[in-house]
């Protein structure tokens, strides 16, 4: 789940967001990311903006296997990693 962090409302949704990610299943793969940017994240900007490139890399590694868009969302240190774009990300149960 990708969420933004934006006003009083978007606030209260993130950490809901969170519990709810905190409540899935025990050996479920979950993932969760959020990223400061307001309401509608950055998916107005050029491709999407960070939303886009997040959005594009985790679809490419759940139907493609390609293992550097898996870089991109699980490894803090991989080149042009989602948390190099300053998003939070927390992940669970995945090989």
């Amino acid at each position: 789940m990708f969420v933004s962090l934006s006003s009083t409302l978007g606030l209260s949704l993130t950490f809901q967001s969170e519990k709810d990610y905190q409540l899935l299943p025990s050996g479920l793969p979950a993932y969760w990311a959020s990223l400061d940017t307001g309401h509608g994240g950055t998916y107005s900007a050029t491709n999407g903006g960070k939303f886009g490139k997040a959005a594009v890399a985790y679809l490419q590694w759940q139907f493609r296997g390609n293992t550097t868009a898996q870089a991109i969302c699980q490894n803090a240190k991989a080149p042009s990693s989602l948390v190099s774009d300053n998003w939070n990300v927390t992940y669970k149960n995945w090989a």
